[in-house]
């Protein structure tokens, strides 16, 4: 008579040692997860530590803010084919130049716009890099004539943040009158000298600033907490897409307006104001 043969399943011991496994697994995923976000987050305060020192030490070397320095060719060269005197760039918004060189602002004490392109602002960041107090090589004008186009290390510093996140700066003088609430629900605070560095996306879809959703609600929170007064209408740390990132409807409520931190959607950008 043959032997019988028997099929054997898990027991309930082997089965609860493979979830326990899987649990273990997931869970070490999950916290890796959290960790190189929080990592990511950090970088946000050291990266605009940093700028924030390197404007300060370009400040004091040349009697200057970067992009606004009206003697800059006289340091790095034209970056076109005029001669080193110190003079303006034939065409500002187009010359890119090879090496160091570049064109001067208009020294008037803000980062201001030039035909709406905001040549200053770009300036900004090749200014600083040509003086040797940040790394990298930016161009110094737009990324697609006719716009404010901000292409990460292209023409404005990459963040370690991810999703293409990336720095500008802009000013607004004390004549500034607001934009609230379009187009974006940011600067709430009108007729007072703004002097600002944001960081977020690229925006594409209009050839803007890098002001696009990079960081959910209660990440901005944390940061706006640690940096500042942890609110979004106040303080020099302003959260930018206002209504998608707050309690609050676009334009209203800008003192007393709470982070919608229940939300983990990344809907924001930043925006610091004073910085230089």
């Amino acid at each position: 008579m043959a032997a019988s043969s028997k099929n054997h399943g898990f027991s309930l011991v082997e089965v609860a040692i493979v979830l326990g496994i899987l649990g273990l697994l997931i869970g070490g995923v999950l916290t890796g997860q959290y960790l190189i976000r929080a990592s990511e987050l950090r970088s946000v305060t050291t990266e605009f530590s940093k700028y924030e020192a390197a404007i300060l030490s370009f400040k004091e070397k040349y009697n200057a803010i970067p992009g606004d320095m009206a003697n800059a060719t006289r340091y790095w060269g034209r970056a076109d084919t005029g001669a080193t005197d110190g003079s303006q760039c034939a065409s500002p918004i187009s010359n890119t130049g090879t090496g160091t060189r570049t064109c001067n602002g208009d020294g008037n004490g803000y980062i201001a716009p030039i035909g709406g392109q905001a040549i200053e602002t770009f300036r900004f960041w090749q200014h600083l890099s040509n003086a040797g107090f940040i790394e990298g090589s930016y161009t110094g004008i737009t990324a697609k004539p006719g716009t404010k186009l901000h292409l990460p290390d292209v023409n404005t510093p990459a963040s370690k943040t991810g999703g293409d996140a990336g720095w500008s700066v802009d000013s607004e003088g004390p004549d500034y009158v607001g934009w609230s609430p379009a187009p974006y629900g940011w600067w709430p605070i009108k007729g007072i000298e703004h002097k600002n560095m944001t960081i977020g996306a690229p925006i594409s879809s209009n050839d803007d600033e890098p002001i696009g959703p990079a960081f959910s609600p209660d990440e901005v929170w944390s940061i706006d907490t640690k940096m500042d007064d942890g609110a979004p209408g106040r303080g020099n740390v302003m959260v930018i897409h206002w209504q998608e990132c707050t309690d609050a409807a676009a334009g209203t409520d800008y003192a007393t307006a709470t982070y919608d931190i229940g939300n983990k959607t990344i809907a924001c950008a930043i925006n610091f104001l004073n910085v230089y």
